[in-house]
């Protein structure tokens, strides 16, 4: 497809900020980082120190579950 004279070239990098595989991935692996980050240590949270599983943990999990 020939580009329009009135838009400036497209980079890289402004396709892949637009690809919708880009913010799903970010979530993904920032729930990852958060189930990782919070770990059972004797019954709780090693991250937020309440009863395991915490909300951040249960969040991350929902999250992963969803994708």
């Amino acid at each position: 497809m020939p580009q329009s004279l009135s838009s400036p070239p497209r980079e890289a990098g402004a396709q892949a900020m637009t690809d919708p595989a880009t913010p799903l991935e970010r979530l993904r692996q920032t729930a990852r980082r958060e189930i990782n980050r919070h770990i059972n240590i004797n019954g709780r949270c090693a991250v937020c120190a309440v009863a395991f599983p915490c909300e951040r943990a249960e969040l991350a999990e929902m999250v992963l579950g969803s994708l």
